[in-house]
């Protein structure tokens, strides 16, 4: 049985959230991100930085539950993309807000 995507984005925990979305955010003008980079985004997106050691426990887990995809670059470093199924829930998660403001608007009419 498939969980579902409402479900399954609260059960990450707000570190992988911002992730996702940061990776998504980056994505668009690059094929795919170090950790570093992705860091560097997180910094911007929180308004702190993030240890290494928080960093990459929650990239391996994100790796783990084929939310974003980990390759193996020139064997120098690690870069990190979506997968079609971290697509899918970050646009799963897009479309519930917007669905949820789309409620509250019609309310106020």
């Amino acid at each position: 049985m498939t969980e579902n995507p409402v479900t399954r984005w609260h059960r990450l925990s707000a570190i992988q959230r911002d992730i996702l979305q940061t990776i998504r955010r980056l994505d668009a003008s690059q094929d795919c991100l170090s950790g570093m980079e992705i860091g560097r985004g997180l910094k911007r997106l929180r308004d702190k930085s993030i240890s290494n050691g928080s960093l990459y426990p929650a990239l391996g887990e994100l790796v783990d539950q084929d939310l974003i995809v980990k390759r193996d670059i020139e064997g120098k470093s690690n870069r990190y993309e979506l997968t079609a199924d971290g697509e899918q829930l970050l646009a799963t998660h897009v479309a519930s807000f917007e669905s949820l403001y789309e409620e509250t608007d019609g309310d106020r009419r």
